[in-house]
């Protein structure tokens, strides 16, 4: 019984990462067409829920959602050896930045800065 909450530890971590690829993959944009002009990142203009960008579908290589133009999504694994090897956990500080420097990712880090960064 002293194991649960150790297993649940690493559950909760590994959900973390989960929700990262998540937030960055579905609300990237491709770097050549940045977001419209007062859209959110979760809605569209006016408030209006967004439609799929064009050429946003799935690789025939193996079901993986792309955005034409744009880079793909980040795997789960990139995320961890990022986050944990190249910037020693430090999410809020050198990973947000890392995130910020990719253009296609603005609207994601957009969303994970609402309420003073509370997504990060």
């Amino acid at each position: 019984m002293d194991v649960l909450p150790l297993l649940t530890l690493y559950d909760l971590h590994g959900l973390g990462y989960v929700l990262l690829e998540l937030v960055l993959a579905s609300l990237s944009s491709p770097p050549d067409q940045p977001p419209a002009a007062g859209a959110s990142p979760m809605l569209g203009v006016g408030g209006v829920a967004a439609a799929a960008p064009p050429g946003a579908g799935l690789d025939a290589g193996g079901g993986v959602v792309r955005v034409s133009g744009g880079r793909p999504p980040p795997e789960l694994q990139g995320l961890k050896r990022l986050v944990e090897d190249v910037f020693r956990d430090d999410v809020t500080g050198g990973f947000r930045d890392y995130c910020l420097e990719e253009p296609g990712w603005a609207p994601a880090v957009a969303f994970l800065d609402e309420t003073d960064r509370g997504g990060w």
